[in-house]
C-alpha cells in the first residue's frame, strides 16, 4: 500500500493504480553523460518496486545503459520487488 510510504523529495514513478495497464513502455532517460575520463563511476538511487503480476504480464523493472546514444541497449541489473521500504541501489558503471 503506497499510502504507508515515505516518499522522498524528488520521484519517478509508474503507477497503473488498479487498470492493470501495459506499462512495458514506460522509461526514465537521461540525457548523455560522458564517464570516459571517470575512474570510479557509480549511479546510486533509491528504489520502491512493487512487482505484481496483472493479465499474466509480470512486472519487471531494471537500470540499462547505452555507450552509443541509445542505438542499443545493454541490462545492467533487474531491480528486486521491495514491498516494505525504500531500497538503496548502487550500480557499478565503470567497466
Amino acid at each position: 500500500d503506497e499510502s504507508t510510504l515515505n516518499y522522498h523529495s524528488y520521484c519517478m514513478y509508474v503507477a497503473d493504480k488498479g487498470c492493470a495497464c501495459d506499462n512495458s513502455n514506460e522509461f526514465l532517460n537521461t540525457p548523455s553523460i560522458d564517464l570516459t575520463n571517470a575512474s570510479n563511476a557509480i549511479l546510486t538511487f533509491d528504489s520502491y518496486f512493487y512487482k505484481k503480476t496483472n493479465q499474466n504480464i509480470t512486472e519487471s523493472a531494471q537500470v540499462e545503459i547505452s555507450t552509443d546514444g541509445g542505438n542499443t541497449w545493454t541490462l545492467l541489473v533487474s531491480l528486486d520487488s521491495n514491498l516494505t521500504a525504500w531500497q538503496k541501489e548502487v550500480i557499478d558503471l565503470t567497466a
